[in-house]
């Protein structure tokens, strides 16, 4: 069973949204990866949230690793640690 979020609509990764703190929108690697780039907010020691998801999809690698910092959120493929 799809589990619904209060706008009717089944809960998906969204390569974009908006919140009441500013638009929230997925980079391309180049962007994001650039070593030049400034902070978004100015502030070099911005604190960081991390979190772990799980998505159901075909990859095979359901879970995600969640690194939100300052008004930009990062997520990426977690397969595990290897030893």
């Amino acid at each position: 069973m799809a589990a619904q979020s209060e706008g009717g609509g089944k809960d998906d990764i969204k390569s974009q949204f908006g919140t009441r703190e500013g638009i929230y929108k997925q980079m391309h690697l180049s962007e994001y990866s650039r070593p030049t780039r400034a902070a978004y907010n100015g502030q070099a020691n911005a604190p960081v949230k991390v979190s772990f998801i799980n998505v159901n999809d075909a990859s095979g690698y359901p879970d995600r690793i969640c690194f939100n910092v300052g008004r930009e959120l990062y997520f990426y493929i977690y397969k595990g640690v290897r030893k």
